[in-house]
């Protein structure tokens, strides 16, 4: 420090006061890492004064440094670093910020609290915040996507994952796996899929500065930024969180974590007008945060390491272990799924899944999960559900395609969350509840099976069965029309829920091969039965296939229309039975909602689940059934059925949308003995995008079930094309 002069002292108190105040004195006194307190004694006013300053040993100003008080401060509108000291000036090798301890700001010598945590958040999200406002504003200068990192060369990875490549073999003692979850790490820090920012980086308990106000922390500042990575927003709140707070508090508030931290995000935004959804999505906060998962882990690892502790390190390690081992959830989805269960004061113990082996999934991988706890010395087994996304990628295809996945989410993150807040209680009564949803992944839902099963999709349902889920159906169908009749109330004006949703109630994709190849096999299964096909059928069928296709895709507002399943299969009802007797259901696998009249769900059911003699029999009490329960259901909440949906509506409804429907179990059926062939992706890709005819084929003639329904289908086609042929 000898190299500082007094005119190096009197520049930085000019920087400081905007004013001219001459240097009577100064010292510097040494701080860890040849950095150093810096007093400096001025004249003000016929009075000394003493300033304080932190300076830290710099041959240049940081890059850090410069971007944050340099190009920030210059591009976005009214920015001023609070997050982090004061910087006043570089002079002689040496940077001068604010002394935060004149301040009364300090490190937190133990473990955050919940509170420490939301308030570091805070900071984070207003720093993060700045990042995305200065490249936004950028961009919109340039007239193109402008990144910090065009700029700048900045990090992308905050380690080196090759080099911890011994402390990877001793976890888990084999040598192709270790190269493969190299590989993995290596992926997860360098994908481009979610939106990054500069980071801080180095989130340790003591570059994090807190004030106190009667013991509670008020206020929050960072120091000691890394260098400059470019990642993920996310990234700097997992370290904050992992190398800061104990299991106990991570297992009651990591989601309440991630949630304080988007809607802290928000806010800042909007100061700039900008909107957080367009820029981090919930949605890829979530998966964002499970992507670098165990990239933080690793890091934690190598933290605790440098502070030998053995515990913590130990701890550290299994964690570490844990998470390289699992497939796709953590030990923090189990935390919410816990928590979500109403799960508390328990010691986690251990976690695993199991595939479901036999269980029909064609948009989804079934397996579930078992989660060992200890709660009130007793150890204590909690299952679960997991439906996640087809690994394979002829199904993960037909998945994204179709949005189908995230169809589901929706409905449990979004629709059914959205009831319950306005305390339409009917819709708990119809699923499953959810415990964990990420979009594009995986749902978790209640393990059903010790009170409900699914029968055999050659299983032909009776009138108890049908009645039973027609009661049920009713009851979900109402639970659209309560809502949209209450949110017309609040609105004074007409509602309903594609104002607000439209984007996932879509019936299909557009151009969808899949779809093409579906309609393709309607004929497909014509062909399959010559004696069936007469002249008049074949013309007839030509005839009416332009006004079949036009009112299969149709989505109309003819009738009045509610969120309906769409697809009611026997895969997708789970029976409650008591001895012989049906008593309940609940319906799964909503992957293709749609906005249509409630006929669709109710023949979906009667053309899915039974034979033609048997629907021919009884449609007619049944439709009797479901009007009645709906009324039921909406005279509870004070709504008049025939006021919103006469029975004659409904009638009209059920006879106009039976050609959708037709066309529908067709095709619904084509897919119904396919387990066959989801072990070779070659003949998945053929089946699904380009031709049927050979496998429905083979299948007739190995199952008379299976060509006893078809058959069946296509009587019920020519008999449609018929009715509507003489109309046209």
């Amino acid at each position: 420090m000898g190299d500082l002069t007094v005119e190096d002292c009197n520049v930085v108190v000019k920087q400081c006061l905007k004013i001219d105040a001459p240097t009577v004195d100064f010292e510097a006194i040494p701080r860890h890492n040849d950095n150093f307190i810096v007093k400096i004694t001025i004249e003000r006013d016929s009075r000394e004064e003493t300033l304080y300053f932190y300076a830290k040993s710099q041959s240049k100003i940081p890059t850090i440094d410069k971007i944050l008080y340099e190009d920030f401060k210059n591009i976005v509108p009214g920015f001023t670093p609070t997050f982090t000291p004061k910087f006043h000036c570089g002079k002689s090798r040496l940077l001068f910020f604010e002394d935060l301890t004149c301040q009364k700001f300090q490190t937190q010598p133990n473990f955050f609290t919940a509170t420490h945590i939301h308030r570091v958040l805070s900071v984070l999200a207003e720093f993060h915040a700045a990042g995305f406002a200065y490249e936004e504003i950028k961009s919109k200068d340039l007239g193109k996507r402008c990144k910090l990192n065009d700029q700048y060369d900045l990090d992308e990875t905050n380690i080196d994952v090759k080099e911890e490549e011994d402390l990877i073999w001793s976890l888990l003692e084999n040598k192709e796996r270790v190269q493969e979850v190299i590989e993995d790490l290596e992926e997860r820090q360098s994908q481009g899929r979610f939106r990054k920012v500069l980071c801080h980086s180095n989130l340790l308990g003591t570059n994090i500065l807190f004030h106190y106000n009667n013991g509670v922390p008020d206020g929050c500042k960072l120091v000691n930024f890394k260098s400059k990575l470019y990642a993920p927003p996310v990234y700097d709140v997992l370290q904050v969180i992992f190398f800061n707070t104990c299991e106990k508090v991570r297992q009651q508030h990591f989601d309440s974590f991630l949630s304080c931290y988007h809607d802290r995000l928000r806010e800042e935004l909007e100061k700039y007008h900008l909107d957080v959804d367009g820029i981090v999505p919930v949605g890829d906060l979530q998966l964002s945060s499970h992507s670098l998962l165990p990239l933080i882990k690793l890091e934690t690892v190598l933290m605790r390491k440098r502070t030998h502790d053995k515990i913590l390190t130990d701890k550290a390690l299994q964690e570490l272990k844990e998470i390289l081992l699992a497939s796709s959830l953590t030990r923090e989805d189990c935390y919410v799924i816990l928590k979500n269960k109403n799960v508390t004061d328990y010691e986690f113990l251990s976690f695993g899944t199991t595939p479901l082996h036999g269980v029909t999934a064609f948009l989804g991988n079934y397996s579930s999960l078992e989660i060992k706890i200890r709660h009130s010395l007793e150890e204590k087994t909690v299952s679960c559900f997991v439906k996640s996304m087809p690994k394979d990628s002829c199904r993960r295809r037909i998945a994204e395609e179709g949005n189908y996945f995230n169809k589901e989410v929706f409905v449990y993150d979004t629709f059914v969350k959205k009831l319950q807040e306005e305390e339409i209680d009917t819709i708990n009564d119809c699923l499953p509840p959810c415990y964990l949803q990420r979009p594009g992944d995986l749902l978790v839902l209640e393990d059903m099976s010790l009170k409900c099963r699914t029968l055999s999709s050659v299983t032909l349902f009776d009138f108890n069965l049908l009645s039973t889920i027609v009661l049920k159906l009713a009851k979900f169908h109402a639970s659209t029309i309560i809502f949209e009749e209450k949110m017309s109330e609040k609105l004074k004006r007409a509602y309903n829920v594609t104002d607000d949703w439209s984007q996932h109630l879509k019936a299909f994709p557009e151009n969808s091969k899949l779809v093409k190849t579906g309609l393709d096999s309607v004929f497909a299964v014509a062909n399959l039965f010559p004696d069936l096909k007469t002249e008049t059928n074949e013309e007839t069928l030509k005839k009416c296939w332009p006004k079949l296709l036009e009112r299969f895709y149709e989505e109309s507002d003819r009738y009045r229309s509610v969120i309906s399943h769409g697809d009611l299969s026997t895969n997708d009802i789970l029976i409650k039975f008591e001895g012989d007797t049906p008593v309940d259901c609940y319906f799964v696998d909503y992957q293709c909602i749609r906005y249509i009249p409630p006929a669709y769900d109710f023949l979906s059911v009667l053309h899915l689940t039974t034979d033609r003699a048997t629907r021919l029999k009884y449609e007619e009490e049944l439709k009797r059934i479901y009007y009645e329960e709906l009324t039921t259901v909406l005279s509870s909440y004070n709504y008049k059925a025939n006021k919103i949906l006469s029975f004659q509506e409904f009638v009209d409804g059920v006879n106009y949308t039976r050609p959708q429907i037709v066309v529908h179990t067709i095709i619904r059926n084509t897919v119904e003995e396919i387990s066959s062939i989801l072990v070779d992706e070659e003949v998945r890709r053929r089946f699904f995008f380009e031709d049927r005819e050979e496998y429905l084929r083979e299948v007739c003639a190995k199952s008379p079930s299976f060509r006893s329904k078809l058959r069946e289908n296509v009587l019920d086609l020519y008999e449609e094309c018929a009715r509507m042929a003489s109309s046209l």
